[in-house]
Parts: C-alpha cells; sequence; structure tokens
C-alpha cells in the first residue's frame, strides 16, 4: 500500500482511494471565513470516486441548535459527510 502525507494533514491510501482529513478550528476563531475556506477545500477535494473520512474538532456545540451547526452541517451533508 503506498501512503503519502501532504499538506494540510491529508493522507492518502492511493490503492484504496480513501482519504482522511484532519481539521481543527480554534473556539475563539472567525467562523464565516473558516467555513469559505473548508468550501474551497471540499470543493477542490470532491471525487465521487473517493472516498472521505473527516476528523475534526471544529469547537461547535452540536447539542445546541444555532446557526454555526446549521451551517456546518448544511456544508458538510453537501458534500455527502455526516456529522
Amino acid at each position: 500500500m503506498t501512503r503519502t502525507l501532504k499538506p494540510g494533514s491529508l493522507l492518502s491510501y492511493f490503492s484504496y482511494n480513501i482519504r482522511i482529513m484532519s481539521m481543527y478550528r480554534a473556539p475563539t476563531g472567525y467562523f464565516i471565513y473558516f467555513i469559505n475556506k473548508l468550501e474551497i477545500i471540499f470543493h477542490s477535494l470532491y471525487n465521487t470516486n473517493i472516498q472521505f473520512t473527516n476528523g475534526s474538532d471544529l469547537n461547535i456545540n452540536h447539542f445546541v441548535e444555532n446557526d454555526f451547526k446549521k451551517v456546518l452541517v448544511s456544508l458538510l451533508t453537501s458534500y455527502v459527510f455526516s456529522s
């Protein structure tokens, strides 16, 4: 199995077509800026022939309904991730 570590913590297992992505957003980070950049990354990496796994700490409380959660869940589901 060939493994290549690329910038941005994206690990590729080329023989299995799996991408593992790890992200962190500081609790005080600017949320809209982060979401906009995340959408650009997802759009550039999106490929229906490749499976993605995303393990992240985005510092969003999923137990409370709020606008941050709604925006994040909408973005994730548009690229076939689930939260």
